[in-house]
């Protein structure tokens, strides 16, 4: 807490106006949270270039395909910024910045998870 205090005064806000920050095991920060959405968020956009595939069958070509990414290119281009241009309009530039967000292949089931939570809120969209 003091270290906390510290950061606002540094700010110049007040120490009682800072937000209780919750610290400790299993304890999700919102920066991990906002890694997270950027990685699930394009793992479904590298599942839009497999229309027509079920959604586990569209999970093993992501993973498939971001495994692929991520044992050749990723190597060399995990240091840049931005994607490089030569992915740009490509499935790899998804699978650049899945990786950029999260710098691990995505299991099976977590690719899973996140189109489900695609197809769930798309279909809540349209009811």
């Amino acid at each position: 807490m003091k270290q906390l205090r510290h950061a606002v005064d540094l700010v110049g806000a007040e120490a009682v106006d800072a937000p209780p920050v919750a610290r400790g095991r299993g304890i999700r920060t919102p920066q991990f949270l906002a890694a997270i959405a950027r990685r699930d968020e394009a793992l479904r956009a590298i599942a839009q270039h497999f229309p027509g595939l079920s959604q586990r069958e569209a999970a093993r070509k992501v993973r498939d395909v971001v495994s692929m990414y991520a044992n050749g290119s990723w190597r060399r281009e995990r240091t840049a910024v931005t994607c490089p241009t030569r992915h740009l309009g490509r499935v790899t530039a998804h699978c650049f910045e899945a990786l950029k967000a999260r710098d691990a292949v995505p299991s099976l089931g977590t690719t899973r998870a996140a189109l489900s939570r695609y197809s769930l809120a798309t279909d809540a969209g349209t009811l």
